[in-house]
């Protein structure tokens, strides 16, 4: 593992929004490294998609996406 990507402390975290063709060719790209160095990496991003897509699948209730009139 690169030694800079270490030195970063586990706590700090970014989100990204990106499109399904953006994470698959990340994930494509990642395939092509040392398994033991990516596969975690692959979990997570998978298991992230997974539970997104589930969730925008989801039927919202009637009136879920109005703002409450104060």
């Amino acid at each position: 593992m690169n030694t800079a990507m270490k030195s970063i402390p586990s706590t700090n975290q970014i989100q990204l929004d990106l499109s399904i063709e953006d994470t698959n060719l990340i994930l494509e790209a990642l395939g092509a490294l040392p398994f033991a160095q990516v596969y975690t990496l692959i979990g997570r991003i998978q298991e992230r998609a997974r539970q997104q897509i589930a969730d925008a699948s989801e039927p919202r209730p009637a009136g879920a996406d109005r703002e409450h009139a104060a």
